[in-house]
């Protein structure tokens, strides 16, 4: 049996399969169900009954198309009744369970069981409405169509703004697009640029910002991202850290030059995010415009000095540049698709992300093998360049960080040297996900039960959908999706957070928003109804999410930030000040002083580092320098400590010198006691009468010993 005969069995045989398996599963699991009832804990010993739920709801959403068809060949009026009925029970399911998505308590218990039957329901609606949804791609593309006619005629109709250079090419980007259309995109990202640039410099640098800080103060002093101490680079985000430095040169060594580029970079993944969605349907590429541009997930990271923002540019810029280079077969994107590669990898480390864009390229063409007549071999002889190309990349993904392998410094950390500290946790290559971006997503962005619908009835629609143009676009950023959130779930080394799913949020947007509008589109005929809906929709999505675009631009010192899904520090409890004890310190530290620093390096500030480092995460330990005195180092160079046992030693054995505890506020009062336990809060209780200096915030403080 060839792989072509495997892919596509007898369609009878398969319904009949389908329909007997789940009748059988759905027995069982009512018997297994009443047992449960009678006797609790009992059957739950040995199986857990919400495991049975995936395949029974799976199961019975394709019985019930299989079902569907053959009706509709046979009686018509019925398969019309049936079609309904399932419409109209899809979207009662769809707006409790999406109810349930911002209130999570309502019906908790029923939780799972109501998402997959809102999910299955929602796919075989889809499946039913074919014909509705097809309907968008031919809207698009006589939009299109239209589109063309209006560029070619724009010469003749425009003769004196069609000689003027410049003005001519966005006066004729309007008229192809439309006057309104193209009015509301540039009114948008006008609107979205100034949301970011609004108070950015305003409040200091904080957390993992005052590393940015500091690397990119090194790279001004030193031309290299040297450690002040000179004993390692600071080889993460090589490539963001340079290009930051320009803006510097702009605009001085200030909170604003080091935030702009982010600011940049976020409106470009919000164009990009339009593009994408344009390219499908031009009414869902405005929504999803309208959704990005007000995006407080995006808004939070465009206004964070930190790679995370710049790698999920790159990412979505690459979705078009491999689209360009390997789908439409241009050389010049190919080549610019390896740059753009080498970049990432020089970004962060999930710049390897980019392996699923080109891997996209050819699973598509695996599955259009499997769907054409054509030969394997003539499609591996097309596709012997970009092989070639693929082989490139991968010497890439192998070389990694360049400037990681050149320029490390060969040390010794803690943990190779010194048994009784821990070496770093090691972790499975592959593990089961745990779909943690949909948990997230869920409770902070937009239901995941959209997208669900739409991947599912795109999979299952394959051969139709790979025919035009438009939904060969479609499936490819699909299969970037699946592939890259499957593999990230299974490849992934515990490390989630908001930063982390950043980079996802441009397609997630587009398939849902795209989801969405069908599911409209099914329900709604009148156009100029479906797209005021639509726009209701998008903004009652907008208005779900907190904090809203308004709070997050207007956050000040002491404001509370626990609640904030997208925050960037996961462990902050507020917004803190971390510039103004510094400056007072610079001010009054004498030579001879001992300074001790409770966290977060104030190099970018006053460009010095202090004698001890002070955190009680014994992570820090495994990772750390050692000296020829035994003392653990941090990159910086300060000695690490780990207990308020050593700051009192430390006093007590200085009582001629001035010491110097900097207590960074947000770095105390945090969400989880990663950073610092208990006896340094009673530390500081004790020591309250030290305290010459507390910040505006109330949080930070100064204390002054052996003065």
């Amino acid at each position: 049996m060839g792989l072509k005969s495997f892919l596509h069995p007898d369609k009878d045989a398969l319904a009949k399969l389908v329909s007997n398996f789940f009748r059988n599963l759905l027995g069982v699991y009512i018997v297994l169900f009443i047992f449960d009832y009678v006797s609790p804990g009992y059957v739950e010993f040995y199986i857990d009954l919400d495991w049975l739920l995936y395949p029974l709801v799976v199961t019975g959403a394709a019985s019930l198309i299989f079902y569907a068809q053959k009706l509709k060949s046979s009686n018509n009026v019925r398969f019309e009744e049936i079609k309904r009925l399932i419409s109209y029970v899809f979207l009662v399911m769809l707006l409790i369970t999406t109810a349930q998505s911002f209130a999570p308590e309502l019906m908790i218990d029923w939780m799972t069981l109501l998402m997959l039957t809102a999910i299955a329901l929602g796919v075989v609606t889809f499946y039913l409405n074919k014909d509705k949804l097809d309907a968008i791609e031919e809207e698009a593309r006589q939009e299109e169509l239209g589109e063309k006619k209006r560029e070619m005629e724009f010469p003749d109709k425009f003769p004196q703004i069609n000689r003027l250079w410049g003005v001519r090419w966005i006066v004729r980007w309007m008229y192809k697009e439309g006057w309104w259309y193209s009015a509301l995109v540039i009114i948008l990202l006008v609107i979205g640029f100034s949301i970011r640039l609004y108070r950015l410099g305003d409040l200091s640098l904080w957390w993992d910002e005052t590393i940015t800080g500091e690397v990119v103060t090194r790279i001004r002093e030193t031309g290299l991202p040297l450690e002040p101490s000179g004993l390692e680079y600071y080889w993460r985000g090589i490539a963001y850290h340079y290009f930051v430095v320009l803006f510097t040169y702009l605009f001085g060594l200030t909170e604003f030059a080091i935030r702009f580029p982010s600011l940049l970079f976020g409106m470009g993944i919000v164009l990009l995010s339009f593009l994408v969605g344009k390219k499908i349907n031009k009414i869902v590429g405005l929504f999803v415009l309208i959704f990005m541009t007000f995006s407080t997930f995006n808004i939070e990271y465009s206004r964070f000095a930190r790679f995370y923002i710049m790698n999920a540019f790159l990412f979505m810029l690459s979705i078009f540049i491999v689209y360009e280079g390997f789908f439409k077969d241009k050389m010049k994107y190919k080549i610019l698709s390896l740059i753009i590669f080498l970049i990432m990898v020089h970004t962060v480390q999930l710049g390897s992300f980019f392996l699923f864009v080109l891997g996209s390229y050819f699973i598509y063409e695996l599955i259009r093998f499997t769907k054409s007549e054509e030969e394997l071999k003539k499609i591996v002889t097309k596709n012997k360049i970009n092989f070639i190309f693929c082989g490139f990349a991968l010497i890439i993904f192998i070389f990694d960080n360049l400037f990681q392998t050149l320029f490390s410094i060969s040390l010794i950390r803690a943990y190779e040297e010194i048994e009784t500290v821990p070496a770093p946790p090691s972790y499975p290559i592959v593990k089961i996900p745990e779909w943690d971006l949909f948990y997230f997503m869920n409770g902070s962005h937009i239901p995941v039960i959209f997208l669900f619908i739409f991947l599912i009835y795109l999979l299952l629609n394959l051969s139709k959908n790979m025919v035009s143009d438009r939904k060969q676009f479609l499936i490819y950023i699909s299969i970037i999706f699946f592939i890259s959130v499957i593999s990230f779930e299974s490849l992934n080394r515990e490390v989630v957070g908001a930063r982390i799913y950043l980079i996802f949020e441009g397609l997630y947007a587009v398939l849902s928003l795209y989801s969405i509008f069908s599911v409209l589109k099914i329900y709604i005929k009148q156009q100029k109804v479906l797209k005021f809906v639509s726009l209701i929709s998008v903004v009652l999505l907008i208005m779900s999410i907190t904090p809203n675009f308004y709070e997050r631009i207007t956050i000040d010192y002491g404001d509370d930030v626990s609640h904030d899904s997208f925050r960037t520090t996961y462990v902050a409890a507020y917004r803190a000040d971390y510039k103004t004890q510094y400056l007072y310190l610079d001010e009054h530290i004498q030579i001879g002083d001992i300074w001790i620093n409770i966290m977060n390096s104030p190099y970018f500030y006053i460009n010095k580092i202090p004698d001890y480092f002070f955190n009680q995460n014994y992570r820090w330990n495994t990772y750390a320098l050692l000296d020829e005195n035994g003392n653990f180092r941090t990159d910086e160079g300060s000695i690490l400590i780990n207990s308020a046992n050593n700051l009192e030693d430390i006093i007590a054995n200085n009582p001629s010198k001035r010491i110097w505890l900097v207590v960074n506020g947000g770095s105390v009062n945090i969400l989880s006691t990663t950073h610092v336990r208990s006896d340094f809060l009673r530390f500081l209780e004790t020591n309250e009468d030290k305290v010459i200096y507390e910040s505006p915030d109330g949080y930070s403080r100064i204390l002054l010993f052996n003065n």
